[in-house]
């Protein structure tokens, strides 16, 4: 390679030398075609110089005083923000020792006086361009690792997917299709029952209602959790009395629990309670709580639901006196179709994702969620809600 085909060359080094004549020559070689450089006399002078510019090559001499290159090169090689930068050394030395000791501490490339300018130009350039390479390698690597976490990424969540679609699978295969199948046969004996007295025929029709009821409750709770998931769910916050709404949800309640000889145990306090919460968010939270209190209450037991105001807000407890959680039930209480130990007491509907909601709406409306509970002495839920400003309360 002639200087005439390497005049385009760019870059910037460092050269680093003793001898003021050697650092003339070397300059003006790299200089007259094209290269940026920059000088240093001794050791001390080129590390400062490589660590505040960062120069892309280093043309280093092994013989200085104080500190010789082999201990630059050493130094800059242990330095993050130098360690990439190829170092050429420029010696008289080239015993089989030296050359050794340049490559071990981490010189690419020796170059030895006197040295013809053409050679000092290829072997620069070969430098630059395996560094470049480096760099340009990085970056792919850099690229593709950045890919395969988004593939893997991609992969865990698909295969999440994947999951969630089988469970939805399973339900259809079982719950709905077993419900849809009473509804149907109980259908047909009422259409078909002749001889049927009206006890019996009302009996049925009780009978299909309940079925209903589960697969209404099923396919809703699918819904919404689309719905959360999705981002699809809107809120509409307002001034409630957290009061109100307790009263208004337990009244339903009362019918459901007596049928199990439940009794439902309430205190709401003696003055507003006033919450900035959707209404129909709330109302969801605090029905699924009370629904699974009762499933999981033995019958003939009590369940507890009371409003009780705190230094910043209000929090309402559901009580129960279920199984309790294990810590296996702890690690997946809020999972969507978590299978839990525990089991309705008088065979009541489970869909496995009453609790994911729960959890989901509370997060929406930047609430607090906490279970408190104890193998096998019951557990309860706590719903921690701020005060609201009373003047905005809404009749």
């Amino acid at each position: 390679m002639s200087e005439t085909e390497v005049r385009t060359e760019s870059g910037l080094i460092l050269i680093v030398d003793d001898e003021d004549r050697n650092l003339q020559i070397l300059g003006s070689v790299l200089d007259r075609v094209g290269y940026e450089v920059m000088f240093a006399q001794n050791g001390k002078e080129a590390i400062q110089a490589a660590v505040q510019e960062l120069p892309d090559l280093i043309l280093l001499d092994v013989m200085m005083p104080d500190m010789n290159g082999f201990e630059v090169c050493k130094y800059l090689k242990s330095l993050p923000d130098t360690e990439q930068i190829p170092v050429i050394f420029v010696t008289a030395r080239m015993e089989a020792a030296d050359v050794v000791q340049g490559f071990s501490c981490g010189g690419c490339d020796y170059i030895t006086k006197p040295f013809e300018g053409e050679e000092l130009l290829v072997r620069v350039s070969t430098q630059l361009e395996l560094k470049k390479a480096q760099l340009r390698l990085a970056e792919k690597t850099s690229e593709l690792e950045e890919s395969l976490k988004t593939v893997t990424s991609k992969n865990l969540e698909l295969a999440s997917l994947n999951h969630e679609k089988n469970e939805i699978l399973g339900i259809a295969s079982h719950d709905l299709r077993r419900g849809i199948a009473s509804i149907i046969g109980l259908s047909q004996l009422v259409r078909d029952g002749k001889d049927l007295a009206l006890s019996e025929i009302f009996e049925m029709v009780g009978m299909i209602e309940e079925e209903g009821v589960k697969l209404n409750e099923l396919v809703t709770s699918l819904i919404d959790v689309h719905a959360i998931e999705q981002g699809h769910m809107s809120f509409y916050f307002q001034i409630l009395d957290l009061r109100d709404v307790m009263e208004n949800l337990l009244r339903p309640f009362m019918k459901t629990a007596a049928k199990k000889k439940i009794q439902i145990e309430y205190s709401l306090g003696d003055t507003p309670a006033p919450v900035n919460a959707d209404i129909q968010a709330l109302r969801q939270i605090f029905e699924n709580l009370i629904s699974n209190a009762i499933k999981f209450s033995p019958i003939g037991s009590v369940v507890g639901v009371f409003v009780r105001s705190t230094a910043k807000g209000y929090e309402v407890a559901i009580q129960d006196k279920g199984p309790g959680f294990s810590p296996e039930d702890l690690r997946k209480v809020y999972q969507k179709f978590a299978r839990l130990s525990a089991r309705p007491t008088a065979d009541e509907n489970s869909t496995g994702l009453g609790l994911s909601i729960v959890k989901s709406l509370v997060d929406y409306m930047h609430a607090d969620l906490r279970l408190e509970t104890e193998l096998g002495a019951g557990s309860t839920f706590v719903i921690s809600l701020a005060r609201a400003e009373l003047s905005g309360l809404e009749d």
